[in-house]
């Protein structure tokens, strides 16, 4: 505001903070919300209630081998390890993946995972598309 003057000083601040904002739940969406995301009810089993596989079940991963998507996140591309290991440096999360990968394929948990940025969010629009199809059987 001081180079740009008050007035528009003011509408780049909002501009600023509209673009980062829907950036920001952005990314965040399309590791909660995505088509094969489970979210908890009565119906889970007591068995499938465990904390673990919980965190691996209701988030995903997207983008995992790409140094970009890790750098501009924050390493919440890898956001199954993050929820399972949230004390863990960002940086190290690459390295836990294939471990916890390995982990769910034997104990039979959902590994959700999508190749690109642009395939997480796709996914994420048919969810919210599905939302506001009842007939399409999966509402929250």
């Amino acid at each position: 505001m001081y180079s740009l003057g008050l007035g528009l000083g003011f509408v780049h601040n909002i501009v600023f903070m509209i673009v980062c904002g829907h950036a920001f739940v952005l990314m965040f969406s399309v590791n909660h919300l995505t088509e094969d995301i489970v979210f908890p009810d009565k119906q889970l089993s007591v068995e499938s209630r465990d904390w673990a596989a919980l965190q691996v079940m209701t988030s995903s991963n997207f983008a995992n081998d790409s140094a970009f998507w890790t750098f501009l996140s924050g390493g919440l591309n890898f956001q199954i390890e993050h929820h399972l290991f949230p004390g863990v440096n960002h940086m190290h999360l690459r390295s836990i993946s294939p471990i916890v990968q390995q982990t769910c394929k034997e104990f039979g948990v959902p590994y959700h995972s999508f190749p690109t940025f642009a395939t997480a969010v796709y996914s994420y629009y048919t969810h919210l598309k599905n939302l506001g199809n009842p007939a399409a059987g999966k509402v929250l």
